[in-house]
């Protein structure tokens, strides 16, 4: 059997294609793989933080279970519907959380030093514009005013 030059190059372009096609298939699991480290990374940065809800919602989609995360998702929007105890409830961990990360560092003390005065400012019993007090003058009659010229002194008859 002899193979034509036409099989021969139908030969080498069906390898090339299949070479390109295997390289841009792992190229596309590799992106979808990198995304999902990422989304395992984010997971626990969220963890740290406090928000467990949402770090569990990244987890779901980092190992494929779609369903879960949706599920997760609609909890989140059932929690943010509801009343407003449960979201304080969550982010009272994530507030304790960040204030220990400011207050780890002297620009983070800075930083919340200004914003306690700045508060204790706007509660300070001073006053902010200054009262001023004018007393009006008392008149006994009503009609007095009539009988003065401009300057208040009484007319004669």
């Amino acid at each position: 059997m002899t193979l034509s030059l036409m099989h021969i190059v139908c030969i080498v372009l069906a390898a090339v294609a299949v070479y390109f096609g295997v390289k841009w298939g792992f190229r596309k699991d590799t992106e979808i793989e990198n995304r999902r480290r990422r989304a395992v990374e984010l997971s626990a940065k969220l963890t740290g933080l406090g928000f467990k809800s949402m770090a569990e919602l990244f987890m779901d989609y980092a190992v494929g279970d779609y369903s879960g995360m949706f599920s997760k998702m609609a909890m989140v929007v059932e929690k943010l519907r509801g009343n407003d105890k449960d979201i304080l409830a969550d982010l009272s961990d994530v507030f304790d959380n960040l204030l220990k990360i400011k207050l780890a560092c002297q620009e983070g003390r800075a930083m919340v030093k200004a914003e306690l005065e700045s508060v204790e400012k706007m509660l300070s019993p001073e006053p902010v514009v200054p009262v001023v007090v004018v007393q009006a003058p008392v008149v006994e009659d009503e009609y007095e005013w009539e009988y003065m010229d401009e300057d208040g002194n009484p007319l004669e008859e």
